[in-house]
């Protein structure tokens, strides 16, 4: 019998991890492209912003916010990193799409380094975790939790059963699974 070395189960592992993330990030794209699709939003020029993209956004967030622009700065920002390939982690893409919600450029550049945000990240994080889910989009309703918007339907067989019935129409009009505040309301 032959028995593999910590150093080759490591890699294992790690290549294990690899080819998740490769799956959940194909995942992520395809299921946010259908629900696009069925609801006429424009996606599929993705400059991904994962890493320094996301914390530039995050650190812009409560400037956005203490002038009542956070909506418009939120669906401007996943607008143009998601339908027009705009990639915030440069200042150029930034700029872009700062200067698209209303927000003044020069200000925004001085709050790049607000690191703020990074605790109620990782309370979300955090909270997600402990529900056994690890990403957007995620939905909990009670205890039962769902991941991806094409497992929404989980969600609402659980509302249904706790109405004592099983709903003789489904919850939400044909063609559109739910409709949440997620990205797709920022759009």
């Amino acid at each position: 019998m032959e028995y593999l070395s910590s150093t080759q189960t490591g890699s294992a592992h790690a290549n294990a991890r690899t080819i998740r993330a490769r799956y959940e990030k194909w995942y992520i794209f395809h299921d946010t492209k259908r629900e696009a699709r069925k609801l006429g939003i424009p996606y599929g020029f993705v400059a991904d912003p994962l890493g320094p993209g996301v914390e530039r956004c995050y650190a812009l967030f409560e400037y956005a916010r203490s002038l009542g622009r956070e909506i418009a700065y939120m669906r401007t920002y996943a607008r143009a990193v998601n339908a027009e390939g705009i990639r915030s982690e440069t200042d150029a893409g930034l700029r872009v799409i700062v200067e698209r919600a209303g927000l003044d450029w020069q200000t925004a550049k001085t709050r790049l380094n607000d690191e703020s945000w990074r605790e109620w990240a990782e309370s979300n994080r955090k909270a997600m975790y402990e529900c056994g889910l690890w990403g957007v989009p995620s939905f909990r309703y009670g205890t039962v939790s769902c991941w991806g918007q094409d497992r929404l339907w989980v969600i609402e067989k659980e509302i249904s059963s706790r109405r004592g019935s099983y709903l003789p129409r489904p919850l939400t009009p044909p063609g559109i699974r739910f409709r949440t505040t997620a990205v797709h309301d920022w759009l």
